[in-house]
């Protein structure tokens, strides 16, 4: 399966520090999905995420929850976050209902391609969206 990934960025809209964590916590479960890929990846940070303290505790949690509890962890507590990605986008609430029905990371993966592709199909950027489920978390933690 070709690695592809889109980004939509609404200029001055995320932060880079948000987008940079959906973009490791994306490869992370890819790599969840790939037991036989041993390949090496790069990840284009920005100088903010690299600076923040609590990255690196982020990516040790992000392999962590991938690679020691196992895959169905692994997928359960990304439905969680994707719909939290993906609820005030057109389509979103639907594909929050589908994304629960799936018990495996590469069916994941698949379905959130899939997701977005077709979003894409139909906006050139990401539509503006209402205020997403863990925005306060975000801000708390900020």
């Amino acid at each position: 399966m070709a690695l592809n990934w889109y980004a939509f960025v609404a200029p001055g809209k995320t932060p880079a520090p948000i987008l940079d964590r959906w973009m490791v916590e994306a490869v992370v479960s890819y790599l969840a999905a790939q037991p036989g890929d041993h390949a090496v990846y790069f990840i284009n940070l920005s100088g903010k995420t690299v600076a923040d303290e609590s990255f690196l505790g982020t990516v040790c949690h992000l392999l962590d929850h991938y690679g020691l509890h196992g895959e169905q962890a692994g997928v359960r507590s990304a439905r969680k976050h994707i719909g939290w990605a993906v609820r005030a986008l057109p389509g979103g609430e639907a594909f929050r209902a589908e994304m629960n029905l799936i018990d495996d990371c590469a069916a994941q993966l698949r379905a959130v391609e899939s997701f977005f592709d077709r979003l894409a199909d139909t906006h050139p950027r990401l539509p503006a969206a209402s205020r997403a489920a863990n925005d306060d978390l975000l801000a708390r933690q900020a």
